[in-house]
């Protein structure tokens, strides 16, 4: 091969690396999870807020692994509407509540 063959195909494969891309991009933005959107964190001083809670026990489990939470045992919605799990996360056990916003609590790290 000539070293014009070598750098047209040089380019064609850069660009079909770019399509994918660019494609891939596309398709991430169409399928995202809504209710995974809102998920933040806040110190252990914020509060849950009380109210009805839309969230079902699958998709607070699929978000909170999203974010990195593992192991997730007792998962529960309590009287308040506000989710409650034991989590573990980067090998240390927490308590953590998820209220009806989307909002992730940690409250105490458990030894």
């Amino acid at each position: 091969m000539n070293l014009n063959n070598i750098l047209k195909l040089n380019i064609f494969f850069m660009m079909i690396i770019c399509g994918l891309l660019f494609g891939y991009t596309s398709i991430n933005e169409v399928f995202h999870l809504p209710y995974c959107q809102t998920f933040t964190y806040t110190s252990p001083k914020g509060i849950a807020k009380i109210g009805q809670n839309s969230f079902t026990a699958s998709q607070v489990k699929n978000c909170l692994m999203q974010n990195g939470f593992e192991n997730i045992k007792r998962l529960r919605l309590d009287d308040k509407g506000i989710w409650r799990a034991l989590v573990e996360f980067k090998k240390s056990l927490f308590l953590i509540s998820v209220d009806y916003s989307g909002i992730v609590n940690i409250q105490k790290k458990r030894i």
